[in-house]
């Protein structure tokens, strides 16, 4: 019976021997598993980071997408105010070419104007200097004619020097006439040239003021539209730099 119970015993013992190293390698095992949960775990919650800043990135570029959407959309309009700013200052500034060219021809009307007063003024005292020559003529026309009148009987006389005295009389007061005639009408023409000059430069002067004015608002005009251009490039570089 000893025996028999030294048998069993010696059986659990070899039993317990041979499941010691069975409970030595789950323990391992079992370490080995839980140290790979924790490394799970851990590579879990840094890939649920990962995918929370994965999403939020994506959220931040839809909504930057959006703003450059609508940034595009807003500068292609710009785009296209600009273009039609442009194209209206070219139109301005041809206008504004056409003004001065203008301008110029009337400041040298103006100019020409001034230098025609000055002969307006000359041929003034011309003229009154003809009309008392005219004047001085015609008395001594007159007097020529009356002395041949008074001498007509001495024409029908054999005396030849004083036929051809009174004959010259005759057609020094002719000419005379003739000349206070011309005189006259050269007057008379060059009175109404001057008038019509007159009424040309005076139109012109208007003209002037009229297209001095026009600049004065084509250049505001142009100033607005210029500042206008400038803060849309400010806006423009603002939005690239955002």
């Amino acid at each position: 019976m000893a025996i028999a119970m030294d048998s069993q015993t010696i059986y659990h013992n070899n039993y317990e021997l041979m499941k010691f190293p069975y409970s030595i390698s789950t323990a391992s095992k079992n370490n080995s598993l839980r140290e790979d949960w924790q490394k799970m775990t851990v590579e879990k919650a840094d890939l649920i980071r990962k995918l929370a800043a994965f999403e939020e990135k994506q959220r931040h570029d839809l909504n930057y997408i959006h703003k450059i959407t609508q940034k595009l959309g807003q500068l292609k309009i710009a785009q296209e105010m600009i273009q039609g700013d442009v194209q209206k200052v070219k139109e301005d500034m041809t206008c504004m070419n056409t003004l001065t060219k203008s301008i110029d021809l009337a400041q040298d009307n103006e100019k020409k104007f001034e230098e025609l007063y000055d002969i307006i003024q000359n041929l003034k005292t011309e003229k009154s200097i003809l009309e008392q020559e005219n004047i001085k003529y015609k008395a001594k026309a007159e007097k020529l004619e009356f002395y041949v009148i008074g001498n007509e009987p001495l024409l029908k006389e054999t005396n030849l020097a004083a036929k051809v005295f009174l004959n010259q009389c005759q057609r020094t007061s002719e000419n005379l006439r003739q000349q206070i005639v011309m005189q006259n009408d050269m007057i008379q023409h060059l009175t109404e040239k001057l008038g019509k000059e007159n009424k040309a430069n005076l139109k012109l002067l208007t003209t002037n003021e009229i297209k001095e004015q026009e600049l004065t608002v084509l250049k505001e005009k142009i100033r607005k539209l210029q500042k206008s251009r400038n803060s849309l490039e400010l806006w423009i570089s603002d939005s690239e730099s955002e």
